[in-house]
């Protein structure tokens, strides 16, 4: 988990890229058979959170509702 300002969050892709490139085990949520991962659905009703693709794409459920974020985009 990653807590941020939110003025810094442009900088997120940025660390995720140096933690990769230093081998870091934390970015590796895509299992290599399927380039595919899952995170498990949560729901909180005293905090706020924002999910932003670093790379690929994310089907998220919210609510109701379901979206396809692309690369860059959040909710």
């Amino acid at each position: 988990m990653l807590v941020a300002k939110r003025d810094r969050a442009q900088d997120i892709k940025t660390l995720v890229a140096k933690l990769d490139r230093a081998g870091r085990s934390e970015t590796g949520l895509t299992s290599p058979s399927t380039g595919r991962a899952r995170l498990s659905l949560q729901m909180h009703h005293h905090r706020a959170e924002q999910w932003l693709v670093v790379t690929g794409a994310a089907k998220v459920a919210r609510g109701e509702n379901e979206m396809m974020l692309d690369e860059d985009e959040a909710t």
